[in-house]
């Protein structure tokens, strides 16, 4: 049952897309911790700068791996009950040349 294949594809994309914006922002606030934005910053603290950018790309990866992962979960719930639904119709088809409009005799 594949089809949702789209939808799964788009759900993974999300799940990468949020470790790559996690550690894109990382890599970001980190590098402007170590060198700041030039010559002309001195020797301050520059956290002013970077836990804004971490806290960005901390609530974005959260956020497309929340969305992510709804997508995948709701994929998944579909497809156990287009399972079950054809489990169902199976089990319903009565035998060729049984007869259920009477009981049987004892």
């Amino acid at each position: 049952m594949e089809k949702y294949r789209v939808t799964k594809i788009i759900a993974y994309v999300l799940l990468v897309a949020a470790v790559v914006f996690f550690l894109a922002g990382l890599i970001w606030a980190l590098s402007l911790g170590s060198s700041g934005l030039g010559q002309g910053w001195g020797v301050g603290w520059r956290g002013w700068i970077q836990i804004p950018i971490l806290v960005g790309a901390l609530g974005t990866a959260i956020s497309l791996l929340v969305l992510g992962s709804v997508l995948l979960f709701l994929v998944e719930i579909d497809n156990n009950l287009a399972v079950a639904r054809q489990k169902r119709e199976a089990s319903s088809v009565q035998p060729a040349g049984v007869d259920t409009t009477r009981p049987a005799a004892s």
